[in-house]
């Protein structure tokens, strides 16, 4: 038996159970690349750029296929998930909202790293815009590479829907003043005040932005990987259970910002 599966068994004990979809295996998804380099650092590309990588029901079905296939993948180690074009991303996709609730396998946009079994390690390269839910996957990464010039939103509070597990997942990296201030006025933050929150961990100069999150995975590529993957797994555990407890809280008031407000905004 090799070390790495070894290591599979032991991080993903029930990974015969993982429902994976192979059909797109050696074609093209739409929407999202996926490269897996020779230095085990597994390369993530938001391909939309024409929506400035705004979400829409496939675009986010190609990302979760992707990113099964990066848990899975025993030549990666790490990811670097970015953008292509001007911007990481715009969030979701205003045209496509109603495509962007509950997906195929009971899984939710909410659960984009947190469905992933083997503890694998994720770097987010930003840009551009970080809208909406796109601020989830981002702070949901282990490490986040900002260029200079990007800019964050919670869009979701000046569209008047729910700000769903965004608040928490602010509030558990940035604190509750952080959190309460870019989540109830959906003002700008840039990239420099992200990291003085502890949200961002490299402020780089515009167009260096990709490089460097290589240069973070490969670190995290070259360490032991049981080690890095057990720091994975309680990480993500704590976050996980501090969005969840959130919750119920967002679906109790959820039909109360979705239709009118939204549709006030629109107009």
């Amino acid at each position: 038996m090799t070390g790495q599966v070894l290591l599979n068994q032991l991080w993903c004990p029930y990974s015969h159970m993982v429902q994976t979809q192979n059909m797109w295996r050696g074609k093209k998804l739409a929407n999202v690349e996926y490269e897996c380099r020779s230095d085990s650092i597994a390369i993530i590309t938001l391909n939309r750029p024409e929506r400035l990588n705004a979400f829409n029901g496939e675009m986010l079905a190609d990302l979760i296929t992707v990113l099964d296939e990066f848990d899975r993948d025993d030549s990666a180690s790490v990811a670097v998930i970015n953008g292509a074009g001007k911007s990481f991303c715009a969030g979701a996709d205003v045209k496509a909202l109603a495509e962007l609730g509950e997906l195929p396998g009971g899984k939710h946009s909410q659960d984009l790293l947190y469905q992933c079994k083997n503890w694998k390690p994720v770097v987010a390269a930003v840009h551009g815009y970080v809208l909406g839910m796109s601020i989830e996957l981002t702070f949901q990464s282990e490490i986040v590479i900002a260029a200079r010039s990007t800019r964050f939103q919670v869009t979701e509070t000046l569209r008047g829907v729910s700000t769903g597990p965004i608040w928490p997942i602010l509030q558990y990296r940035a604190g509750v003043t952080f959190a309460n201030s870019a989540s109830l006025t959906g003002r700008f933050f840039d990239a420099e005040e992200a990291k003085a929150y502890h949200l961002v961990n490299e402020v780089t100069e515009d167009g260096d932005h990709l490089s460097v999150a290589i240069e973070h995975a490969r670190v995290l590529a070259e360490l032991p990987q049981a080690s890095v993957r057990q720091v994975v797994r309680v990480a993500r555990w704590y976050m996980e259970q501090h969005q969840r407890q959130s919750v119920p809280f967002f679906e109790q008031t959820r039909h109360l910002t979705s239709t009118a407000a939204f549709e006030e905004f629109k107009n």
